[in-house]
């Protein structure tokens, strides 16, 4: 009689998974574990390269320290799963669920991550730079330091997210949205958010220097000591923002709105304010020197110990 065939990796995990055994350290690399239920179960340090789960069940599962590099992870549901230190670069996640998972020092670097979520995640310092993340949902995410450098965010959501110091260097997307985000000390330079929403946003001390944001709303947003040096802010909304010893220095304001923004202290050295729109903004102490602003609007601005005094 002919052998019975070696049993799959597959066979040996609904096995191992079925007599409750963990799988910590095991190598399941290339292993096609798509659709299997594998809630609350620990793959801590394990070899997951290139395994296919898609439309896995990991829900509250433990895969610290894993390597899920290239793995295929569309759809899967890893809500409330442990992901500390696991490295997932250059995964395929469109469509998977992170929602409060834990993800310190998690590593999704060239992720291909579009409609992911990760609602309510948290975990210092994790890594989406160079990834896709169009339409994903960060909504209440804890991510302190979380590095998108890179990253593609077109429509992305981070609503209520705490993203402090966060990097932003040169991601790029359109319409994404960081309403009430805490984005104190974040480094944006260069970064192309082109009609980005930062409604009542805290992004104090922030740098969106040379950054592309026409059509983006800072619309009471906390940008106290926040640099915009040379940013190309055209059409942008800054009304009732405070931009107290704030620096835009050479930005691009051409038609922007900045009505009863608070621009004490801050710099608009030699900034293009063509056209724009800073009725009622206190602009006390504010340094406009070579600043072009024909055509803009300062109707009840306070300009006092400025050089707009004698303008008035």
């Amino acid at each position: 009689p002919e052998a019975p065939p070696e049993p799959t990796l597959r066979d040996r995990v609904l096995a191992m998974r079925a007599a409750g055994e963990v799988f910590d350290g095991m190598d399941l690399q290339g292993a096609d574990l798509s659709d299997l239920d594998l809630e609350k179960c620990s793959f801590v340090g394990t070899n997951l390269k290139d395994v296919s789960l898609k439309g896995a069940r990991l829900a509250s599962a433990d895969l610290s320290g894993a390597q899920v590099g290239g793995a295929d992870l569309s759809a899967a549901v890893l809500d409330r799963a442990n992901l500390e230190g696991a490295d997932l670069h250059e995964a395929r996640m469109e469509g998977a669920c992170f929602d409060g998972a834990r993800l310190e020092l998690t590593s999704f670097r060239g992720a291909r991550g579009d409609r992911s979520s990760f609602r309510g995640a948290s975990g210092e310092r994790p890594v989406f730079a160079d990834g896709s993340f169009a339409d994903a949902r960060f909504d209440g995410a804890d991510l302190p330091r979380a590095d998108f450098m890179g990253a593609a965010l077109d429509r992305a959501v981070f609503t209520g997210a705490k993203l402090p110091r966060a990097l932003l260097f040169k991601a790029r997307g359109e319409a994404a949205v960081f309403d009430g985000a805490t984005l104190t000390g974040a480094g944006a330079e260069g970064a192309e958010l082109p009609k980005g929403s930062f409604f009542g946003a805290a992004a104090e001390e922030s740098s969106f220097d040379k950054a592309t944001l026409r059509g983006a709303t800072f619309e009471r947003a906390n940008l106290r000591g926040a640099s915009f040096i040379r940013a190309a802010c055209q059409s942008a909304v800054f009304s009732g923002a405070d931009l107290r010893e704030g620096c835009l220095r050479r930005a691009k304001l051409a038609g922007a709105k900045l009505v009863k923004a608070n621009l004490m202290q801050a710099t608009l050295e030699r900034a293009d304010l063509t056209r724009a729109d800073l009725r009622g903004a206190n602009m006390h102490a504010c340094e406009t020197w070579k600043a072009k602003l024909e055509q803009a609007s300062l109707d009840g601005a306070i300009v006092t110990q400025t050089k707009l005094k004698e303008r008035r």
